[in-house]
Order: structure tokens, then C-alpha cells, then sequence
């Protein structure tokens, strides 16, 4: 799942590249957007994976104390 999740934001990151291309923005920024699209997708199907299998983060640390 990783894998394809991984996958999917480095696609999600050339359809990007390819648009911003395709309308003439310069190179560099371009460039330099891409890991930025890149991390955002992979973040965000991460979350909507989570969501959607009900998952809730709990941590073992923090502990109500009563």
C-alpha cells in the first residue's frame, strides 16, 4: 500500500511538472515545486487512508491520569 501510495504522489508530481510546463512558468520554480507536490500528495492520501480505514492515532505515552 506504502508502495503505491509513494507511487501515486510521484505521478500526482509529474502531472504537475507537466502543467506548469506546459504554462510557461519558469523552470526553476517548477523544479523546486515538485517535491513540494510531491510530500503534500503522499501526505494527503496517508491522512485520507487513515480516515478511511478508521483508524484513530492514539498515543501510549500520554495517558489520562485520574
Amino acid at each position: 500500500m506504502l508502495a503505491g501510495m509513494v507511487l501515486l504522489s510521484a505521478m500526482v508530481g509529474m502531472l504537475a511538472v507537466g502543467a506548469g510546463l506546459a504554462l510557461s512558468v519558469p523552470t526553476w520554480m517548477v523544479i523546486a515545486a515538485y517535491p513540494a507536490v510531491c510530500s503534500l500528495t503522499l501526505v494527503a492520501t496517508a491522512v485520507l487512508m487513515t480516515l478511511r480505514n478508521g483508524q484513530t492515532v492514539r498515543s501510549e505515552v500520554l495517558r489520562p491520569q485520574a
